[in-house]
């Protein structure tokens, strides 16, 4: 999110190519993942969002600006937006999100906004202190930061063993990510009992990490909220099914169902899961029906992580309830065309089409 808008902007305003403006997006992806990897998690009171992410946008930026340089000085170039973005990078309030603020929203702009101020101060010549992402950024924004990580697999010789990109995580569930494996862990549930009853229903157990229960709202009263809150979410999903984007409206959350079954929802940390975490997001929700029977539904990694990565068949079904929600239907084909082409002869104009229809 951060990475994206950063590469067709500067893409537009220097003309590059469609090959340099996707070589951008990898490369301002694979910084920013690599960074967020070694945080070891996020401090606490910390969000992510406009962190690395910001850092991942002002190497796209400057991977751009320094077309038509020598290997060099491209590469420092870069290195140095790598550092003014290290020490411009936001370090967003995480309750904000969590208790519906809509100042949330500034925290993608901002931080791809300072991204690409980081980039242009670069090439115009501001520099940098020495290794201010390992000596500032790190430290303060992670909780275990470990810098060797943002290297495994490069070797001395400049080759690469895995790109990070391959790895990508793409979010299933409408809520924060923390809260993802309890949703994987009800639908599981879904599919073992056929249908849920609510009414049926004496207790819920949902047990998880510590870290993901930081970011619970207990009591949320808006749409931003409500995706932040274990209980909520939890009751929305037994209540009405699957959760989608538009699945948190007022009258949802109001609905004495899903107020009910809020109450029977109790939240715990497993001390098993807590070792896991962050390499893993585990979760696990028992139901205790009121005729005495338990039924329980486990997960270690998430829907759309790692080797439960989504398929092409669900990562479309996603981009078309989404984009549906905005766009007409004709809109959304035009889209998807433009996204296809850059699979296999990517098109000449694919940045200027792009920019264009989002326009």
């Amino acid at each position: 999110s951060h990475v994206l808008p950063s590469a067709l902007a500067i893409s537009e305003e220097t003309g590059a190519s469609a090959s340099s403006f996707l070589n951008a997006i990898i490369a301002g992806y694979e910084v920013s993942a690599r960074i967020g990897s070694a945080l070891g998690g996020m401090q606490p009171l910390l969000h992510d969002t406009g962190t690395f992410g910001c850092i991942g946008a002002a190497v796209s930026a400057a991977y751009l600006l320094g077309e038509g340089r020598d290997i060099p000085s491209r590469a420092l170039l870069i290195e140095n937006a790598i550092g003014n973005a290290a020490a411009v990078a936001l370090f967003p309030f995480r309750d904000t999100c969590m208790e519906g603020a809509s100042a949330h929203h500034l925290f993608v702009g901002l931080g791809v906004q300072n991204g690409i101020v980081a980039a242009r101060a670069a090439k115009a010549g501001l520099l940098p202190s020495n290794a201010t992402l390992e000596r500032f950024f790190g430290p303060r924004a992670g909780e275990a930061f470990v810098p060797a990580v943002m290297l495994e697999g490069i070797g001395e010789d400049g080759s690469w063993s895995h790109y990070e990109i391959t790895n990508a995580y793409l979010k299933w569930h409408p809520v924060c990510a923390h809260l993802g494996p309890m949703l994987d862990c009800i639908e599981l549930l879904r599919e073992q009992l056929g249908v849920f009853d609510p009414s049926k229903v004496a207790e819920i157990r949902v047990e998880t990490y510590a870290t993901a229960l930081q970011y619970d709202s207990p009591n949320p009263s808006s749409d931003l909220a409500a995706r932040f809150s274990f209980r909520h979410a939890a009751a929305l999903a037994i209540c009405f099914g699957p959760l989608k984007h538009d699945g948190f409206g007022q009258e949802r959350l109001e609905h004495p169902d899903v107020l009910a079954l809020v109450g029977k929802i109790k939240l715990q940390v497993d001390e098993q899961f807590d070792a896991l975490y962050p390499a893993n997001r585990p979760a696990r929700v028992r139901l205790i029906l009121i005729d005495g029977k338990t039924e329980s539904a486990e997960v270690l990694v998430p829907k759309g992580d790692g080797n439960q990565s989504l398929s092409r068949s669900d990562v479309d079904l996603k981009a078309q309830r989404l984009v549906d929600s905005v766009w007409d239907k004709s809109q959304r084909a035009q889209l998807f065309a433009l996204v296809d082409s850059a699979e296999g002869n990517v098109r000449d104009d694919l940045v200027t089409q792009l920019g264009g229809l989002l326009r």
